[in-house]
């Protein structure tokens, strides 16, 4: 269009210096009509339209042809605002001579630095005096009303542009006596009524577009006379009815066909493919009906098919393969079915293709010579079989959705040489096998979605990764990659309870939790783990020597003087997350210390009796009786009436949870993981022991229940009864996982928890100390030493009361083994939670190098300590909260702020803290 206008313009000598003493012209009064009717004129556009003035060919805008006469009216709302943002707001005004200083503007018009609706207004009826004028725009601003008929008189007009305002009413029929127009732009308005059958009189009509009104009624078929058209725009109307047939007969010069967005009913004319040169067919967002016709694979220079959001049925004609220009293909959201045809990997230009949300079935077909594909959408379809290895050649591919279908097999390792990939969503099928771990390899990966599959069957083989079978052949000779993939998960869960503990001790709430529980993991970055937290859990301690495991405010007036937030149950919730596990899973996560690893030189290395009245009971099979470190026993056993939080002991307050929600979903497959990073860790075993020695994790099922086991079982093992009812869960499989953990008790209590049926994975950095202690000297590592000795020894080295033994499956990692972690002796560095949980990204066993398979960003190893190579130049100690909590108050003063209610640990909100 811009090169229509200039081509016009250059066919005439401007002139607009020449003065006429004589009155304002016939013209200038058209003009100054306009200006006059301008409510609104922010950059000052018509301040030279002067009435004193002979002639109006000096005013902004205002072209003129040789004898002063107006041809040419250019005042683009776009365009004035972009001058006037660059500091020069009369660009296209000072010298309308000359065509190359004009403000052009476009049905395209566009940038990111323009501002619409300059002038506010009307358009005068005096325009008709403009007798000469050939070329109207005034597109991009805010003109409202009707648009005159006496426009229609304008006989020499060649070009109408009024997009982009806010014009209303009908389109006046006298607009089709303009024999001359080319081009009518009345885009982006509010108008109303029907389009005119009159403009088929606009014979040397070439560009037409209507879009984004309110009109209403039939497309006239009288525009099929429109023989020159090459572009017709109709979209975003209220239009009905069907496409006429008449607008297929003579559009051999058509290129561009825009219905989409309308309410247009019928079928698609199969004589659309007379228009040869069509290069864009936008037929979506209607209601037609039909198949598509096998007659567009004619249109050899077409390059977008929009047809989505329509009824249309049928299959997907094979002959659309030989649409040989097609870039854009969008068939979505129709009731589409058959199989995708092979001769759709012969558009080789093709850089979209979207058919999803239809019935379509069968396979992917082979599409590996569509090296243009950008966007590959076929999700929310029927399709079966694999997921072709040769979508991994497709080497622009951005967006790769299958997602709901019934696609089964693995994911194919080519999809890791999809370099450009930002979006890869498989999720909703039958996919199985494994996550290839070169996934991670994705590097502009920003969305991945593999739910709702059966992928690595974690929800078959739940109890195996659980811990069930001690989890033989699962770390050696490889960590399994879902393994991996939970362990860190309940890593993520200990993390929370640092990330979300106060320990600011100038806080008057430090040793809380800074969040409630309806809204904590959401506020540490898990609130699409699919879990909700039920409880929170409270310790204290009634030993003056206990070593400093709490923070405590250096406020007069703490949240409390005798409690700490030390963890909290939570529950899966969220039914993607449940059918994943292949169960409810009850997570109990301990919080360890957050203080520097001074605790460990005052730990009493003494064990006591786990409990006074259970040591004739509680004695292994050699008759040693349990005992447990006394510091992390007195801290889970604790309590005291004249506390608030803390009058229930953190024994008995998960308990009394544990049961409360086994009770709740007494009929559902349930597991019970406890985790703990440090002290956390040495909780999480106290307590496994706990719950299963209480028997909080058995539960009577109900006569359904044994049924439905029942029926389970006798279709595998011939109705056994019995083991019926331990498939579906009547005694609750407790695991726990470890990060750091010290020793906790002796032998005795490593062998109960044992018999006990307790899973235990212990995850160990062995540059860290603290899984050392307490026992450095005497552990378990002594009586293996004694070897044949032991029944000898073994009384002798169990009545000292520092003999430990560490229970549970060892899981060894090595920092070293990390290339991104310096290689320096830190204790407190090594211990850290952080570090561990990227070790666990990148083993993958004894003999193969470091590599991250799971992605977990590895700045997070230097949020708490400085372990990173200082060539990542990622700071030590990064993670802080904003000037430490402190605010500038109304005064200017900085102070201590107060805590919303929600998040304040008191009476007044009691059920959100307990």
């Amino acid at each position: 269009m811009k090169k229509l206008i200039l081509v016009f313009l250059m066919c005439y000598k401007i002139t607009c210096s020449l003065q006429v003493t004589h009155g304002l012209s016939s013209d200038g009064i058209a003009l100054l009509a306009f200006k006059q009717g301008v409510t609104f004129d922010p950059f000052q556009v018509l301040s030279n339209w002067n009435e004193k003035d002979a002639d109006p060919c000096a005013w902004c805008g205002v072209t003129c042809s040789a004898d002063l006469r107006v041809i040419f009216l250019n005042i683009s709302g776009f365009a004035f605002a972009r001058a006037s943002s660059s500091q020069d707001a009369a660009v296209g005004c000072s010298n309308s001579s000359s065509s190359s200083s004009l403000p052009l503007s476009t049905s395209t018009s566009s940038g990111g630095d323009q501002v619409p609706c300059v002038l506010t207004g009307t358009i005068p009826p005096e325009f008709a005096n403009l007798s000469q004028l050939q070329i109207l725009s005034l597109p991009f601003n805010g003109l409202s009303g009707n648009i005159p008929a006496e426009i229609g008189y304008l006989k020499l007009l060649r070009i109408l542009d009024l997009e982009f305002n806010a014009l209303s009413g009908p389109i006046p029929d006298e607009l089709g006596q303009l024999s001359d127009l080319c081009s009518l732009n009345l885009a982006n308005n509010g108008l109303d009524g029907y389009i005119p059958a009159a403009l088929s009189g606009c014979n040397h009509l070439c560009y037409l577009s209507l879009a984004g009104n309110m009109l209403s009624g039939a497309i006239p078929p009288s525009l099929g006379n429109l023989t020159n058209l090459q572009w017709l725009a109709v979209s975003s109307n209220l239009l009905s009815s069907g496409i006429p047939v008449e607008l297929t007969r003579s559009c051999s010069r058509l290129e561009h066909l825009d219905l989409a967005g309308n309410f247009l009913t019928g079928n698609i004319p199969p004589n659309i493919a007379n228009c040869s040169q069509l290069q864009s067919l936008l037929l979506s967002a209607n209601t037609l009906s039909g198949n598509i016709p096998p007659d567009l694979g004619r249109l050899t220079n077409l390059q977008s098919l929009h047809l989505f959001m329509n009824n249309l049925s049928g299959e997907l004609p094979v002959e659309i393969g030989s649409c040989s220009s097609l870039r854009h293909f969008d068939a979505s959201a129709n009731q589409l079915s058959g199989s995708i045809p092979e001769a759709f990997g012969n558009l080789s230009d093709l850089s979209f293709l979207n058919l999803s949300s239809n019935k379509l079935e069968g396979v992917i077909p082979q599409l590996e010579n569509l090296q243009d594909l950008e966007k590959l959408i076929l999700s929310r379809n029927h399709l079966m079989g694999g997921i072709p290895p040769l979508l991994g050649t497709l080497s622009s591919l951005i967006v790769l959705d299958l997602s709901v279908n019934d696609l089964d097999g693995n994911i194919p390792e080519e999809l890791a040489k999809l370099s450009k990939l930002k979006a890869l969503l498989l999720n909703n099928n039958s996919l199985s096998g494994s996550i290839p771990e070169s996934l991670s390899n994705l590097t502009s990966l920003v969305q991945l979605n593999l739910a709702f599959n059966n992928l690595s069957d974690l929800a078959h083989r739940w109890r195996e990764i659980q811990g069930c079978k001690k989890w033989q052949g699962l770390l050696e000779p490889a960590l399994d990659a879902v393994l991996r993939e939970e362990i860190m998960k309940y890593g993520e869960f200990a993390q929370a309870t640092y990330d979300a503990f106060d320990n600011e001790k100038h806080s008057k709430y430090c040793g809380s939790s800074k969040y409630n529980k309806q809204k904590m993991l959401q506020e540490v970055g898990m609130g699409n783990f699919g879990y909700e937290v039920t409880k929170y859990l409270y310790a204290m301690a009634n030993m003056d020597h206990l070593p400093k495991f709490f923070s405590r405010s250096k406020q007069a007036d703490p949240w409390s003087k005798d409690s700490n937030w030390m963890g909290f149950v939570a529950v899966a919730t969220d039914e993607a997350e449940i059918k994943r596990l292949g169960r409810r899973d009850i997570v109990i996560s301990w919080r360890g210390t957050v203080t520097t690893l001074e605790w460990l030189a005052n730990l009493h290395d003494y064990l006591t009796p786990l409990s006074p009245t259970h040591r004739s009971t509680e004695a292994n099979s050699r008759g040693r009786f349990v005992n447990v470190e006394s510091g992390f026993f007195n801290l889970y056993t604790s309590k005291k009436e004249s506390t608030r939080y803390n009058k229930k002991s953190a024994a008995e307050q998960v308990k009394e949870e544990i049961c409360r929600l086994v009770e709740l979903y007494a009929d559902e497959e349930l597991s019970i993981t406890i985790t703990g990073h440090s002290l956390g860790g040495a909780l999480a075993s106290l307590c496994a022991f706990d719950i299963v020695q209480s028997k909080c994790n058995e539960r009577e099922l109900t006569k359904t229940s044994q049924s439905e086991a029942a029926h389970q079982i006798s279709l595998e093992k011939g109705n056994k009864k019995n083991e019926a009812i331990n498939v579906l869960g009547s005694t609750i499989p407790v695991s726990v996982f470890t990060y750091a953990s010290p020793r906790i008790g002796n032998d005795a209590f490593r062998d109960r928890l044992e018999e006990l049926g307790v899973n235990i994975l212990r995850v160990v950095n062995s540059h860290d100390i603290v899984p050392k202690v307490p026992g450095l000297l005497v552990n378990e590592s002594m009586f293996d030493m004694f070897g044949t000795f032991e029944r000898f020894v073994g009384p002798w080295l169990d009545r000292l009361p520092w003999t430990y033994t560490h229970a549970g499956v060892e899981l060894k990692l090595d920092q070293t083994a990390s290339p991104f972690v310096k290689r320096k002796r830190d204790y407190a560095a090594s211990h850290n939670l952080d570090l561990y949980l990227h070790l666990l990204d990148g083993f993958h066993s004894r003999s193969r190098p470091f590599e991250p398979a799971v992605g977990r960003d590895i700045a997070l190893v230097n949020r708490y300590s400085d372990s990173l190579n200082d060539d990542l130049v990622v700071p030590s100690s990064w993670w802080q909260q904003e000037n430490k909590g402190l605010i500038q108050n109304e005064a200017g003063v900085w102070v201590q702020p107060d805590r919303s209610e929600d998040d304040i640990p008191c009476p007044k909100a009691h059920e959100r803290w307990l």
